[in-house]
């Protein structure tokens, strides 16, 4: 039997209101469940913001035993604290395909440095060199400088 942390849906037509709940994966969504763990109100109350209770030593137990939760019920434990959060699902922009070059763990951004497979010699070599040194005479300067340079460097030849 595979348990699951779900939302049973409660109250009238377009007032929702769920009860988080532990139940049998193949009992219906308002069926027959173990237990109730908390409720989650999805409408904004007089605060204007929306409402939700847990049992955490209840919702902890029964994670530990192995139950699996529905993705509603994973947003909400990771807002209540109780789980990491989700993991966020890339989606393809409409106008064309995506930028697919690594991103930096640490930083967010993409590097301006990438690592290049192993083989390329010579002048993609020495272009990365310069490039490197270009990059380095940037710190400490303003824009105009900065311009300066690098009109002065794409006249220079490399060798």
């Amino acid at each position: 039997m595979v348990v699951r942390i779900r939302l049973s849906r409660f109250g009238c037509k377009n007032k929702p209101f769920y009860r988080v709940m532990a139940a049998d994966s193949r009992s219906p969504r308002d069926g027959k469940h173990l237990e109730v763990l908390g409720y989650y109100n999805p409408l904004p109350g007089q605060d204007g913001g929306k409402r939700m209770g847990l049992n955490f030593e209840r919702v902890k137990y029964w994670l530990s035993v192995g139950a699996q939760p529905s993705e509603p019920v994973e947003r909400i434990l990771f807002r209540a604290g109780i789980l990491p959060p989700p993991p966020m699902v890339a989606m393809g922009r409409k106008g064309g395909p995506r930028d697919t070059r690594p991103v930096d763990a640490l930083t967010g951004h993409i590097p301006l440095i990438s690592v290049f497979p192993i083989g390329f010699t010579g002048q993609l070599n020495r272009i990365t060199s310069v490039c490197l040194e270009k990059l380095g005479s940037f710190v400490g300067q303003d824009s105009d400088q900065i311009f300066r340079l690098l009109k002065s460097g794409s006249q220079a030849k490399i060798k």
